[in-house]
């Protein structure tokens, strides 16, 4: 497949979600063309909007909500596990919808060495986020999320099963995942660019200045600017911040 670059997200059928995808889709495949392939999974609710795919996605697959955690798992996998399955040998990036690299993000679309195996983002507290993960062509199929196996039968929270077999709990709202995920990398031995929100303070904006709405990032020699559509609404997702609709627009390079 002549792509340079695939992204993988896992969205929601709801008014927001497809609200982001669209302003997502619509900046990436303007930044990049036919260069990206874009994977949009969708973990659907009962009572949720009717969802389509849209033309800019390139790949789509639908799936029961089995709850946040084993949604985002189950999501990123499938889309994984496509992009194997039609033999695509570039960079991946795992992230959601909801974020959205800025202008000087277009730049790295030609890298084809690296300064590092995998770049990451601390989420606090030591943790790995898992919204923006960017995977080198050499080690992507071998990231390997966990799989739901059950749920607690007094609570309903999902248990989640990794490739060693360990098992853990995943109430939502909890940085479980993102706890997991710091292990794993280490686990691998991936040389990892890890970028600690205290040594690249986030990019101000909104109304109010908030000031955890993005992150600056650096691959090779090239940085930029991350941004969350939901700011300190996270993770409830209940807005889209000013910063973030800045990117509703078309891509202007």
């Amino acid at each position: 497949m002549n792509k340079k670059l695939a992204m993988i997200s896992v969205g929601m059928n709801t008014d927001l979600k497809i609200k982001e995808e669209r302003v997502w889709s619509n900046w990436f495949k303007g930044m990049f063309g036919d260069e990206v392939y874009l994977i949009n999974n969708i973990s659907t609710i009962e009572d949720g909007a009717t969802y389509q795919k849209p033309e800019l996605i390139d790949y789509s697959e639908s799936f029961p909500n089995p709850g946040h955690i084993p949604g985002c798992c189950h999501g990123l996998t499938l889309g994984l596990n496509h992009l194997k399955k039609i033999e695509y040998e570039g960079p991946v990036i795992l992230t959601v919808c909801d974020v959205i690299a800025n202008e000087e993000f277009q730049e790295i679309i030609n890298f084809s060495e690296y300064d590092a195996q995998i770049y990451t983002h601390d989420w606090g507290g030591g943790y790995t986020a898992t919204d923006w993960i960017f995977l080198t062509p050499e080690i992507w199929k071998s990231f390997k999320f966990p799989t739901n196996i059950g749920r607690v039968t007094e609570t309903g929270v999902p248990v989640m099963e990794d490739y060693m077999g360990r098992r853990f709990l995943a109430p939502d709202y909890y940085p479980v995942l993102e706890q997991w995920n710091t292990v794993f990398i280490q686990e691998m031995g991936w040389k990892n660019n890890y970028t600690l929100g205290h040594e690249s303070p986030a990019w101000k904006g909104g109304k109010d200045n908030i000031s955890n709405v993005g992150t600056r990032l650096k691959i090779n020699n090239v940085s930029f600017n991350v941004v969350q559509s939901a700011g300190e609404a996270r993770p409830t997702k209940t807005h889209l911040t000013n910063k973030y609709m800045e990117f509703d627009r078309p891509y202007e390079n």
